[in-house]
């Protein structure tokens, strides 16, 4: 009997090998039920011989009844051999099949040796020897499984010379009966080699069958293994998650919540019904702003992060703060955090804080100690620079008579050491405001490339000057929009573009890259060939204040900027990376996330100092009254003597608010130069009083303060003032301000003549 076939399966997923498959086929072309093919050569061996023991000599028929047996006895050793391999499961199949053809050669030669011994001179039987042959070769078909190889040899070694023998006698009996079986041999075995063809087919495609069922059934346990173990970790996570005492949200990139658990809803006072349906967050937003969860105007919000909160939740896309507080409609103080995820979405965690309501609150109030404070220090700090940088400033441009290169020199000097102690009280401010939690960031869809070269513009003269080559622009640069926002990032760039090209060596280079990063990020890249930063200083590399030895260096500086800078990041949902390599150089990667949208256009209500251009010459024929109305004596010098080189400007000062009042209804001027901290009553009541009155409401009000906390400029703006002018100020940009103020809801075009 044939060997069953292997059903081992294969590795899962892979075809079968090509090694395999000649196993495969002779596996097919064994012999099936040899037992009965044996069966059959006996009895026609019993028939023949009965029939030849009348015609053939006795010497001739004991020959080949030997030489039969013989065969016969070999091919039963062959059998059982085989038998015994299948049982055993034994691998070499070909081998199994050569041994096969063997027993069937002999076989097959025996019946040759009864053609060429028996039946001499007996055409007849002869003849019927031929038709004996032919019933072993059609039973051959059943038994060999439609073996070529098979059929050829019984062909070949009986057939043969039988029909040789008859085409002998030369009679057409004889010739027509010997071409019978070498016709019969002929379509047999066209047919056994077709078949053979199917059957290995066959046999390939029920083994390919077997071993993708087997694949298919090995997957379907491993993935219901898996299954079964990602519903546990699944159920042993909700659980977790059901009993924690804060409330978590789970949002995806389409603002669609993903999961909640009972505390949130119970925190929040949402029904759980809404929140089962898998809502979009915008419909939790708006049924809360229903209720007034938030206050009438966002009161119950707690103030550092109200404006920031009110953004967001007015505008959806905008992102919340990471962390504000709010209190509920009974009394109770949540603490709101959210960290985002790749592809826009983000995990929100709600915490009752109300037990710490107490300690809140006094760090409340040593918040808004220390914010009064910083805008007290701003204010002292800044009316003596303004005198300091505002006289040096003229001095510097004075032509008349005009200063010797000596003293010039000394002036410049003193320009400079203002402004880098003006930049050092800006970056002290900065941090302080970030790290009190005042620090106010607009986030906003920020055009790249654009803030790269406006950055490389500002520091190519001081690259220039110290002989640096500065690069922005590289192929495959990534030219989106980032989520920033544009006045703090564009002060983080320039921060790090100022630190590569002021530690770099003669000579080097700084080259500025933006590239977009797998899962909506944005990299920008800021790499220098200078000294390069020693592992063991990279700890203290982003600390407030620390310098890392290169205080006794030839570069100034207070060590603020990469705090400040990292700070400022970690508000806009970003970071801050560094690599160096010391001898070769260091690289800055600043990370953000990419916008979808394109920039919003400039918002029609001003929420800073209003925007100012450089003007070269002023306008012919026109003349300007202008009426500051200022306190500090120092100051209105400096305000005099800046103004008094503007040909067309007349500057009327006034010590005293009501005195200022006066004489903005007597005087009409074109533009109000307007102190906040005033005697008896402060600039935000004298702007009021000159909104008011129907002389004074169209004449535009700028804010001069040394007051430069953003919460002061834009409380300024909010209170209606034109534009805020920031102690100590550039002259530049005094003189354009003069020239480019026109009464309020008119434009500059209508202006062109004199006022």
């Amino acid at each position: 009997m044939a060997a069953p076939p292997d059903t081992t399966p294969s590795a899962p997923g892979h075809a079968p090998g090509r090694a395999a498959e000649p196993q495969r086929d002779d596996q097919a072309l064994l012999p099936h039920n040899p037992g009965i093919a044996l069966a059959h050569h006996a009895v026609a061996a019993l028939a023949v011989f009965g029939l030849a023991m009348s015609s053939t000599p006795w010497p001739a028929l004991a020959a080949w009844s030997a030489a039969f047996v013989a065969a016969m006895t070999v091919r039963v050793v062959i059998l059982r051999a085989l038998r015994r391999a299948s049982a055993q499961g034994a691998a070499d199949v070909a081998g199994r099949l050569r041994r096969a053809r063997f027993g069937v050669a002999l076989t097959s030669a025996s019946w040759g040796l009864a053609a060429l011994l028996l039946f001499p001179g007996n055409t007849e039987g002869q003849m019927l020897l031929a038709i004996v042959l032919l019933s072993l070769l059609a039973g051959a078909r059943i038994y060999t499984r439609g073996d070529v190889v098979m059929v050829l040899l019984f062909g070949l070694l009986a057939l043969a010379p039988i029909s040789l023998r008859l085409l002998m006698a030369d009679t057409s009996t004889t010739t027509t009966v010997a071409a019978l079986p070498l016709v019969f041999y002929g379509l047999l075995g066209l047919a056994r080699w077709r078949g053979q063809d199917a059957l290995r087919g066959t046999a390939l495609a029920r083994e390919a069958e077997t071993r993708r069922a087997d694949d298919l059934l090995d997957g379907q346990r491993r993935l219901g293994a898996l299954s079964e173990e990602l519903r546990r970790q699944t159920a042993a996570l909700s659980l977790t998650l059901e009993s924690m005492d804060q409330g978590i949200l789970s949002v995806d990139g389409e603002r669609r919540v993903r999961f909640h658990n009972r505390r949130l809803a119970e925190l929040l006072e949402l029904p759980e019904a809404l929140l089962a349906e898998s809502p979009v967050l915008d419909d939790m937003v708006r049924l809360q702003r229903s209720r007034g969860d938030f206050g009438e105007d966002f009161e119950l919000v707690d103030e550092p992060m109200r404006s920031q909160v009110a953004r967001g939740i007015s505008n959806p896309g905008q992102p919340l703060p990471a962390r504000y507080l709010r209190r509920t409609r009974t009394g109770r103080v949540l603490e709101i955090k959210t960290r985002h995820l790749e592809g826009g979405g983000f995990v929100r965690t709600v915490s009752d804080v109300t037990g710490f309501t107490g300690a809140r609150d006094e760090a409340e109030r040593a918040s808004r100690a220390k914010s009064e404070f910083l805008s007290a220090m701003s204010h002292e700090l800044r009316t003596p620079m303004n005198a300091i940088l505002g006289f040096a400033q003229l001095l510097d441009t004075d032509s008349s008579p005009a200063l010797a290169p000596h003293q010039r020199a000394h002036v410049r000097q003193i320009l400079r050491a203002g402004e880098h102690l003006l930049a050092l009280i800006n970056d002290v401010l900065d941090l302080a405001r970030v790290e009190a939690g005042k620090q106010s960031i607009s986030v906003e869809a920020v055009p790249v490339q654009g803030l790269l070269h406006d950055c490389v513009a500002l520091m190519q003269p001081l690259a220039l000057e110290r002989g640096i080559w500065l690069e922005h622009r590289q192929p495959g640069d990534f030219d989106g929009c980032v989520q920033a926002d544009r006045t703090r990032l564009r002060q983080v760039l320039l921060n790090l573009l100022s630190n590569a090209i002021k530690y770099n060596r003669i000579g080097g280079s700084v080259v500025l890259s933006c590239e977009a990063q797998d899962g909506g990020g944005v990299c920008i890249g800021v790499t220098d060939t200078g000294p390069g930063i020693p592992d063991a200083q990279r700890e203290r590399l982003f600390t407030a204040f620390e310098r890392l030895g290169a205080e006794d260096g030839p570069v100034p500086g207070a060590g603020i900027g990469l705090a400040l800078s990292r700070r400022m990041l970690e508000l806009m949902n970003g970071r801050i990376e560094v690599d160096s390599t010391p001898g070769r150089g260091t690289t800055f990667r600043v990370h953000l996330r990419r916008a979808q949208q394109p920039a919003p256009p400039a918002s029609a209500t001003p929420t800073g100092p209003m925007p100012l251009a450089p003007m070269a010459t002023a306008p012919a024929g026109v003349t300007r009254r202008v009426l500051y109305i200022e306190d500090n004596p120092i100051n209105v010098l400096v305000m005099e003597a800046a103004l008094e080189r503007e040909p067309g400007v007349r500057l009327v000062s006034a010590p005293l608010p009501e005195l200022g009042l006066d004489l903005a209804r007597t005087e009409r001027p074109d533009l109000i130069l307007l102190d906040i901290h005033l005697p008896g009553i402060d600039g935000f009541e004298v702007l009021r009083r000159l909104r008011a009155s129907q002389v004074t409401r169209a004449i535009p009000v700028v804010a001069v303060s040394a007051n430069a906390m953003h919460s002061d400029i834009e409380q300024a703006m909010q209170a209606g003032f034109d534009g805020y002018l920031t102690k100590p100020f550039p002259l530049d940009k005094l003189r354009t301000l003069v020239w480019q103020a026109w009464p309020r809801g008119t434009a500059p075009q209508e202006h062109s003549g004199t006022p």
